[in-house]
């Protein structure tokens, strides 16, 4: 008779805890790897050595001609900002006249340098970084 009611009670026990929802746990918040520094490091390099900051301020330096890309760093979609480098006239910043920047750079960059400048632009870094 002890049998079937241990049976009983651990079948319920069973029953109870396998239904139960899962606990609510945060996913962990991943932090910025080796490569992301290279990334972001190979953007702020092709930023200032292909002339993106004759025109545009980034990281609090730059010209004033364009858009002030420090607006862009992590609110921006990253999908926005490769378009905005590969077809500068897709979208135009108010304020901003068509063909002000010079098309041409997807041809001018490497895709390594584009994904990097997407990684940069997209991204806010601190100041120490530079």
């Amino acid at each position: 008779m002890d049998r079937p009611y241990f049976l009983l009670v651990a079948a319920a026990v069973f029953t109870v805890y396998s239904c139960a929802p899962a606990p609510r746990v945060r996913p962990p918040v991943a932090e910025p790897g080796p490569s992301d520094s290279l990334l972001a490091e190979l953007g702020r390099r092709t930023f200032r050595e292909k002339g993106c900051m004759e025109c545009h301020i980034r990281e609090g330096e730059g010209g004033k001609s364009g858009p002030n890309l420090d607006k862009l760093a992590g609110v921006a979609d990253p999908t926005y900002v490769r378009e905005s480098i590969l077809d500068p006239d897709a979208i135009i910043t108010p304020g901003y006249e068509a063909g002000l920047m010079p098309p041409g750079y997807g041809a001018m960059l490497t895709e390594a340098e584009i994904d990097a400048l997407q990684y940069y632009l997209s991204n806010r870094f601190s100041p120490a970084a530079k």
